[in-house]
């Protein structure tokens, strides 16, 4: 914004000196000379009047032919009239009336017109010439003053000056880049620039009216604060560890930036004080947002922050598992695998048993769950993530699942029948993590039971006070387990594994079903075939697979296999097959078809085949190890006889 403020009294000057009355003196006549000015002070380009008058008081007759003005003036010689000079052609003007005035008019001053000016008169008369006392004359330029900086948003007065006073009535006009600030001049001499811009700078002139002729230009030079402060990276693109990388700070500031500063947003020291910043074998650390302060003497700038990203494959791999502490069969837990990349990176997850020399791939994902642990899921994992630079290293977590005892069985270090005083040994197994802290050995002999040792093995001496029914608890700090009974008797009864709620009158008469299933099925065969058919067939039986067999346990053919009474239901099978001979054997439940009779004879055979399988079943209700002796047991028994020959008849008995 310009702005014209009043002026003080300036304007195109002449310094006066006063009146001043020079007595010329000549051998005749005495001269009167009046010199309004003794000292002039001009503008450049403007028009200086020195007025002069003079008088003759002897002769006022006296006839003055010539008046003119020279310029330094020396004793003895006399210097050419200034109309004549070249120089002052066109711009020296004298008054016409010269019989009384010596007015000198010079226009168009300029610099080289500064000089001692001397007013010359000359007359008819030889000897009555007079050259008056001089007038010096000092011309000076124009110039343009600032009241201080020009600085941007601030505000600046021009004011239009010169070493001569001017006068007030003067008017000055403004230009810049030769063009007139304003269509109306006035005479106000100083310029006010306000909230100043960049396009405020230039070259100004001020000029006074009168003369036309101008100061020499100003040139205004708007200074303000760094702005548009940046940050440039080079190499430019993707930026990867190891490589080199240089920042730069570029700033708009005039004067120019006289100091740099950079910084890392998450620190406020100061990292360098140089207008790059140059990074070498550049890592991962090096990794945020960067920007830079610049300063001159008007004020500080700041960038906007450059983030520099360090691009890696992944390292630092690892993994967690949660919950901390022991994993417990049965309970949830989370493999968690964490590593630092970047850009971001994919996880894969492997398992490797001890018995495997290759891993499998289980999950890719970051976080993999189990919701019900079992001691299945003991074993190795691994974890590796992978992004586009690479992959990392495996991170092994191994994932030890505790569990309480299973598969606990009591075992003994003899076979056959035991005499009384025989030393026993017996062994309590069980499978557990961690291993089974505590043993402890009871003996059920009718309806009591009684703890008899808390050790793996235990040797006792037998006696009939010994004898009895035997199991094991096996107990590590997550919990306990028994195992089946064992029976320990003295000869004659053997080692047999019982189901714990068999008692031994139950026994007594399974057994005793069973030998008369087998005694009726012998009687049906003796009547039905002939002696030698019969011998042969014995015979023949004795060392063939197909013997007749009594299954008393289902889940073992061996007498001595424990049964587990805690997870299996409390009905037991036994079923007796007897076989024809001389006709092929089909075993009980067997899908295996007779072929089709084609006589009736042949149809009579096969029916007898048919009539020639017994069944008896037991069904013991559900007990416990403590319990089992003395319970309630229901026995069950049906034997089919098998049918006589139409000559015989049938019998049908029922034990």
């Amino acid at each position: 914004m310009v702005k014209m403020l009043p002026s003080a009294s300036l304007a195109l000057c002449l310094l006066i000196s006063g009146i001043t009355i020079t007595p010329g003196v000549s051998d005749k006549v005495t001269w009167v000379v009046t010199m309004t000015h003794h000292s002039i002070c001009a503008v450049t380009g403007s028009s200086v009047e020195m007025p002069c008058s003079f008088t003759h008081h002897h002769n006022n007759q006296l006839i003055v032919n010539k008046v003119y003005w020279v310029i330094n003036a020396k004793q003895g010689a006399l210097p050419p009239d200034l109309k004549t000079v070249q120089e002052y052609v066109g711009r020296v003007q004298y008054k016409t009336d010269i019989a009384k005035t010596c007015t000198l008019t010079l226009s168009d001053v300029r610099l080289t017109d500064t000089a001692d000016y001397y007013a010359r008169i000359e007359t008819s008369t030889t000897g009555e010439q007079w050259l008056s006392t001089k007038v010096n004359l000092t011309v000076k330029d124009l110039f343009v003053n600032t009241s201080g900086p020009a600085i941007e948003g601030k505000n600046v007065k021009l004011s239009c000056k010169s070493h001569c006073n001017l006068i007030q009535s003067s008017i000055i006009l403004w230009k810049k880049n030769g063009m007139n600030l304003f269509d109306t001049q006035t005479n106000s001499h100083d310029l006010e620039l306000q909230n100043i811009k960049i396009e405020d700078e230039g070259p100004y002139y001020c000029t006074v009216k009168e003369t036309n002729h101008s100061s020499p230009p100003l040139k205004l030079n708007v200074m303000y604060l760094p702005k548009n402060t940046s940050v440039s990276v080079s190499p430019a693109g993707e930026i990867f560890e190891g490589f080199s990388v240089t920042l730069t700070c570029s700033s708009d500031a005039k004067p120019p930036v006289e100091t740099y500063t950079w910084f890392r947003t998450t620190s406020t020291s100061a990292v360098t004080s140089e207008k790059m910043y140059s990074l070498s074998n550049i890592s991962s650390k090096h990794s945020g947002l960067y920007y830079c302060m610049v300063k001159n003497q008007y004020g500080v700038g700041n960038s906007t922050a450059v983030r520099l990203d360090v691009q890696y494959a992944p390292k630092n791999i690892s993994a967690s598992v949660s919950p901390s502490g022991e994993i417990v069969e049965g309970s949830s837990v989370t493999l968690t695998c964490r590593s630092d990349a970047n850009p971001d990176q994919s996880y894969t997850w492997y398992k490797k048993e001890k018995s495997e020399s290759e891993m499998s791939k289980i999950s890719t994902k970051q976080v993999y769950s189990i919701n019900r642990v079992s001691a299945e899921h003991t074993g190795y994992y691994y974890c590796q993530s992978r992004n586009k630079h690479g992959h990392s290293n495996y991170t092994v977590t191994h994932l030890d699942v505790l569990y309480s005892p299973k598969r606990t069985s009591a075992s003994h270090n003899h076979t056959g029948d035991l005499e009384e005083g025989s030393s026993v040994t017996l062994t309590c197994s069980s499978d557990a993590k961690p291993p089974v802290e505590n043993y402890t050995w009871y003996r059920q002999t009718g309806d009591k039971t009684a703890k008899v040792g808390s050790a793996e093995t235990i040797t006792f001496t037998l006696t009939s006070s010994t004898a009895g029914l035997y199991h094991c608890e096996a107990k590590n700090r997550i919990a306990s387990r028994n195992s089946p009974a064992l029976k320990v008797s003295l000869a004659g009864s053997g080692w047999q594994s019982l189901v714990l709620t068999a008692g031994g009158a139950v026994t007594s008469l399974i057994v005793l079903i069973v030998i008369i299933a087998v005694l009726m099925s012998r009687r049906k065969k003796n009547t039905t075939n002939s002696s030698s058919d019969f011998s042969s067939t014995a015979r023949n039986s004795q060392g063939a697979a197909d013997n007749d067999y009594v299954n008393v346990n289902p889940a073992t053919s061996e007498p001595t296999q424990n049964v587990d009474l805690g997870n299996q239901d409390d009905v037991q099978y036994a079923s007796v097959q007897f076989k024809r001979s001389g006709v092929q054997q089909v075993p009980l439940n067997s899908t295996a078809q007779n072929p089709k009779p084609h006589t009736q004879q042949q149809q009579q055979q096969q029916q007898q085949q048919q009539d020639d399988v017994e069944y008896a079943a037991v069904n013991f209700s559900r007990h416990t190890a403590a319990t089992h002796a003395g319970a309630d047991s229901d026995v069950y028994s049906q034997v089919s006889k098998p049918r006589k020959k139409k000559a015989q008849g049938q019998r049908t008995t029922h034990q």
